[in-house]
């Protein structure tokens, strides 16, 4: 399972990076065309906004795999060590289901524009939309492996902590010492 996250983590990367590049590259061309030869390109905002839009989506599974998303701990802090994981299987198991709810609309979504192009270049929106179902999917593939790392793994609690995410507030302080 870990395998497959990072594989799929890498493929999000590489995939994010080429997509900002093309994006960059689109816009500079834009602008370039528009303001110094005075012939815009349309074009160029077709691919700019598809791109901008895959990596938003693709950005936020990066960041919850980095542990970048806010995760609202209030309540996590002050119950006993032993709600703590339930807690947090809990958690995870509703974004689960929230991401099973975004990937049935998405695809409602997507295939809403199956039959509409976009206007320069003649590709079906249905592609661009269909970004929505797919990180809901990897959102979903990232919050199993999560869970099962939670409850197999009780050194995931420490790679949670030291990510910006759960304190595990069973640890006293100079264990936290001794780490430093």
């Amino acid at each position: 399972m870990r395998k497959i996250v990072g594989v799929l983590t890498n493929i999000t990367k590489a995939t994010s990076f080429g997509a900002l590049l093309i994006m960059v590259f689109v816009v500079v061309l834009q602008v370039t065309a528009r303001y110094v030869f005075r012939r815009p390109v349309g074009w160029t905002e077709e691919i700019a906004l598809a791109t901008m839009i895959w990596i938003t989506f693709f950005g936020s599974f990066l960041a919850f795999v980095e542990k970048k998303h806010m995760r609202i701990s209030l309540l996590y802090t002050v119950l006993k060590p032993s709600l703590q994981r339930t807690v947090l299987v809990i958690g995870d198991f509703f974004v689960i289901v929230l991401n099973v709810y975004v990937i049935h609309y998405g695809l409602l979504f997507a295939n809403a524009f199956r039959n509409l192009s976009s206007p320069y270049l003649g590709i079906p929106m249905y592609y661009q939309y269909m970004i929505i179902p797919i990180a809901a999917s990897m959102w979903i593939i990232y919050m199993i492996f999560e869970i099962v790392e939670i409850l197999r793994n009780s050194d995931y609690w420490y790679y949670l902590e030291e990510a910006g995410g759960p304190v595990d507030i069973s640890r006293n302080t100079t264990d936290m010492e001794e780490d430093n």
